[in-house]
């Protein structure tokens, strides 16, 4: 049995909006959605000329499509057709001519929203219908025993067109040929399968790149509201604004960032084997060394596993020189007195950090990052080592002679701390031997290594907050961020996990209570 078109001819009411909002007087028939379709005293047609009837004011239709789940790309059409008592058609309904409008006032007025309208008159249409199909018999097969396989209709695309006036074009070409059932079935899989693809996409943005997940989400968002505005100024202004919207969202979410909850450390990150004797001659001196291991994930997110080792000779001949650096404060000026501090400490260091710099540097290579993607990985290495306060005094004198309720609770809590460091850091190799660092530590190891790696970057300090963060002068594309000579310098905090480049807590991103001690733009 196979599917062919029935022309019919029937009684309709209908409501309608117009495309373009406009006024209940005047209308054209060509700037209407039918949103609900009832026919009523349908008669079958045997013989109906299409164009011979296209005259006068007339809407032709080629398909309107009845609701349906499936049906979320396309307009659709609440609609009613009673083909007898016992049967109602729920198909799409097609070749549609609705001719004889008549528009009901009082009832558009007084009993339907402002935008919807009702009218009637007479429509002439065609319906799916099912009739016996053509098939070869053999001799003596009885008919009742023969499989007819059934066919289905290709869909078209919706095509509105008005006219005015009598036209005799050549006649319609005849219509394709059915779809098989199962060209049917595949598309339905295509359909299911892409679905399950963007769901997947879409958590992946959220999961990775929550910008992203709104900017697509905001997009679907703009499509959907403008296929709803029939008028084509207003759909492109609909997406427009709705676009503007979303880089409004995304501008704000980089430049107004909140706190970031920090990430606790996993034990197993971060190992440390008790020291072993070195080989290498060192005279009467005897040589220890600790070797570490630290793993980690950036944000994209990338795993990655660095392994080296630290001297014990080398770190003791750094904190001699640094107690010698600590001890030569002349300035009153405590921004000179940091820059002069960290430039001597990342300079005896230079070459000292050259094992961890290339360990890194080789994580880079074998993953092919690009420069941001670089400077990531070392904000990620450098987060995933646990804080620990570094001070210059006792922690009975820090607490009693100090003024920051952080410094306080923080003893009081019983947390890790470590006394008695000269200007209240440690070196870029100290801090590497012992994993033991706090802000203005962590961002003096980030900018040395950050310089060796030849990407911008420095160290903000700031009274107001008590703090200290790195500055990374690569384009991020929104965030907290000082103009450095030239070269914008995204800040990003370095004492818990969860920081992006350009992101610090809301309530130290006044970029006026910062001081730049340390820079290098390359």
């Amino acid at each position: 049995m196979g599917v062919t078109k029935q022309a019919c001819k029937g009684q309709f009411t209908a409501l309608y909006k117009t495309k373009n909002n406009g006024a209940k007087g005047l209308f054209q028939f060509s700037k209407i959605k039918i949103t609900y379709l009832k026919i009523e005293k349908i008669e079958k047609l045997s013989v109906f000329d299409l164009e011979e009837n296209k005259t006068g004011d007339y809407l032709f239709v080629k398909k309107i499509r009845p609701k349906s789940f499936g049906n979320l790309f396309f307009h659709q059409t609440d609609i009613f057709i009673l083909l007898d008592e016992k049967k109602v058609y729920l198909g799409p309904i097609y070749q549609v001519l609705i001719k004889n409008i008549q528009r009901n006032y009082k009832s558009s007025s007084d009993f339907l929203p402002q935008q919807l309208f009702e009218i009637s008159g007479d429509i002439y249409f065609q319906i799916d219908i099912k009739e016996p199909a053509k098939a070869n018999y053999e001799k003596g097969t009885n008919v009742d025993d023969v499989k007819i396989k059934s066919e289905s209709n290709n869909n078209k695309p919706e095509v509105v067109e008005h006219g005015g006036g009598k036209v005799q074009p050549p006649l319609p070409p005849p219509l394709p040929p059915p779809k098989p059932p199962i060209l049917e079935n595949i598309n339905i899989f295509w359909k299911v399968l892409g679905a399950i693809f963007g769901v997947l996409f879409m958590a992946f943005c959220w999961s990775t790149f929550p910008a992203l997940f709104y900017i697509v989400l905001f997009i679907l968002i703009g499509y959907f509201i403008s296929s709803l505005i029939g008028s084509k100024f207003a759909s492109r202004a609909s997406f427009l604004f709705t676009s503007i919207l979303v880089c409004a969202v995304i501008y704000y979410f980089y430049t107004h960032q909140n706190i970031v909850i920090p990430k606790e450390t996993k034990t197993e990150n971060i190992k440390t084997n008790p020291p072993r004797k070195s080989n290498e001659d060192n005279g009467n001196n005897i040589d220890y060394l600790f070797d570490k291991e630290i793993k980690w994930k950036d944000f994209i997110p990338n795993s990655y596993d660095a392994k080296y080792s630290t001297s014990s000779l080398a770190f003791f001949d750094t904190q001699g020189k640094h107690k010698k650096y600590a001890a030569e404060d002349v300035s009153n000026d405590p921004i000179q007195y940091f820059n002069t501090l960290y430039n001597e400490l990342e300079q005896t260091d230079n070459a000292k950090i050259d094992a961890v710099t290339k360990v890194l540097s080789d994580q880079a290579s074998s993953k092919n990052l690009n420069m941001l993607q670089t400077a990531e990985m070392v904000v990620t290495f450098i987060q995933e080592i646990p804080y620990c306060l570094v001070h210059d005094w006792t922690c009975e004198e820090v607490v009693k002679n100090g003024n920051s309720d952080f410094i306080t609770s923080y003893h009081k809590d019983g947390k890790p701390c470590l006394p008695n460091i000269p200007g209240g850091v440690q070196s870029p190799y100290e801090f590497l031997h012992n994993l033991k660092g706090d802000c203005d530590t962590r961002s003096l190891l980030g900018y040395a290594i950050l310089k060796k790696l030849n990407i911008p970057a420095s160290i903000w300090v700031s009274s107001t907050y008590g703090h200290s963060i790195l500055g990374v002068g690569l384009p991020v594309g929104g965030g907290s961020y000082k103009n450095i000579q030239g070269v914008n310098h995204y800040a990003v905090e370095l004492t818990s996990k969860g920081f992006r480049i350009g992101m610090i807590p809301a309530e130290i991103q006044n970029m006026n209570n910062w001081d730049i001690t340390l820079f290098n733009n390359l």
